[in-house]
């Protein structure tokens, strides 16, 4: 992450919004967890919560030079399938600057399809 741009307005943050969870962990969702402290300590830190499943949600996004992308894809298998789907559109529209980066998002994927 781009640490020097941080809350100096000309980086914005996109998590994920990781609906399949809701029902599971309620309030204690990743993306709550996060959106808490963004609205409690780093109020500097402009952020959107985002559902990153969907192409057309991800090619809305007006993306800039130094914006940063959250996900948290997890073991549901539907979540999975639809991550496998748009992994590398996110990849490519945040230039790289995303979590889990590409590494760990292979590493992940390769046992996953095992």
């Amino acid at each position: 992450m781009d640490r020097e741009n941080i809350g100096k307005n000309n980086m914005k943050l996109y998590i994920h919004k990781d609906t399949f969870y809701d029902k599971v962990y309620g309030d204690r969702t990743w993306w709550r967890r996060f959106e808490w402290v963004l609205t409690k300590k780093y109020k500097d830190i402009d952020y959107e919560i985002v559902n990153l499943h969907y192409e057309d949600n991800i090619n809305d996004l007006q993306i800039g030079n130094h914006d940063y992308c959250i996900c948290r894809f997890a073991h549901y298998e539907e979540d999975f399938k639809l991550s496998k789907r748009v992994y590398s559109l996110l990849y490519e529209k945040f230039n790289g600057r995303i979590w889990p980066n590409e590494i760990e998002w292979y590493y992940y994927n390769d046992n996953k399809d095992s």
